[in-house]
């Protein structure tokens, strides 16, 4: 089990293709991230032994649609601190501009209607699931139940807009509303573009330290990282790689299903995600409860951790003990479990 504490958790807004974070540079997008997180958890920029990039795993020149996401940072970390020779690591993500985007739209259709057919999902179910994931994550930036994980973010890119402190597809029309509901195949496709989540971009943060660090220093303690784990994908079962991921994260913690409070899956198709929770086991009123990628958009690359920030802050408000995150990591599935204290 892990001696290792979430001490802060931050995240930019999740900026559409057009929007104030278009042309913002990936480098101060992590900057402004990094630093905020460092802040906040009461440290200072030398406290820190080291700051681990997702997108800098691999060397930074993977396109959007296959760049390592943040839970492959938070790995890397938890390898130093196992190491034993780091007490402070700041696990990072930011996606890159958005002219790099890869996936066609149309190839995430067919995903969707892979899944559909394998799984036997009817149109109406996905639609169903598509407009839930809207609505919950509108109602919530109404609320501003995202205010306290956001960071503003100042800069040329986002002067016409002053600074950009809230999800912008979250305060669009659309986001109450399906978008065109004609089926996107021919013949009985069941696929719409209400179903696939659409690109984004955005960067998140976390310092990770040792308890004892946390203890001694005074610093916040937002959650202790219980376990993390990855699994492989089959081409003939995309939809799957993260459900076993996450049944490999809560073996390693010993956790069973009913313990967990909350549960936060990728949403990159409606197909993912039904599947996810129908093989999970995981009652709606426990998954994805302000919603996901399909209404936020999905910055890949950052993905992963906004959802893991999103659901630190969100245990902390309903006072929640154990949380779940697993999502698609460039064809592998990664999970994490954690556990407040």
């Amino acid at each position: 089990m892990s001696d290792v504490v979430v001490a802060s958790a931050v995240r930019t807004v999740v900026g559409t293709p057009s929007g104030a974070l278009a042309s913002f540079p990936s480098a101060n997008l992590g900057a402004i991230v990094v630093r905020e997180a460092i802040g906040r958890a009461g440290l200072r920029a030398e406290d820190v032994d080291e700051v681990i990039f997702a997108d800098e795993l691999d060397g930074g020149d993977a396109p959007i649609g296959v760049a390592p996401g943040g839970l492959n940072a938070l790995a890397l970390a938890l390898e130093r601190f196992a190491a034993g020779d780091v007490e402070v690591v700041v696990a990072a993500a930011r996606s890159p501009v958005a002219d790099r985007v890869v996936v066609h739209p149309s190839t995430a259709l067919g995903v969707v209607e892979a899944i559909a057919g394998r799984r036997d999902l009817t149109r109406i179910e996905l639609e169903n699931y598509a407009l839930t994931s809207r609505l919950r994550a509108a109602a919530a930036a109404r609320d501003g139940r995202f205010a306290d994980e956001i960071v503003p973010v100042n800069g040329a890119a986002s002067a016409r807009l002053g600074a950009a402190v809230r999800d912008e597809n979250l305060w669009s029309s659309a986001a109450l509303v399906l978008p065109e509901p004609r089926p996107a195949a021919w013949g009985e496709g069941k696929a719409t573009a209400a179903m696939v989540a659409p690109p984004a971009r955005g960067a998140a943060a976390l310092v990770l330290m040792r308890s004892e660090t946390v203890a001694r220093r005074g610093s916040p303690d937002l959650a202790r990282l219980a376990a993390a784990a990855v699994a492989p994908t089959s081409c003939d079962a995309v939809e799957t790689a993260f459900v076993n991921a996450a049944h490999a994260a809560m073996d390693v913690a010993g956790w069973r299903l009913p313990d967990l409070d909350l549960v936060e899956c990728d949403e990159p198709t409606a197909g993912h995600a039904l599947v996810a929770r129908r093989d999970l086991g995981v009652d709606l009123a426990a998954f994805n409860v302000l919603g996901g990628a399909l209404a936020f958009g999905r910055p890949c690359g950052a993905c992963d951790l906004r959802m893991l920030v999103t659901l630190l802050h969100e245990m902390r408000r309903r006072e929640a003990r154990r949380g779940l995150v697993a999502c698609d990591d460039a064809g592998l599935g990664r999970a994490v479990c954690v556990e407040r204290r």
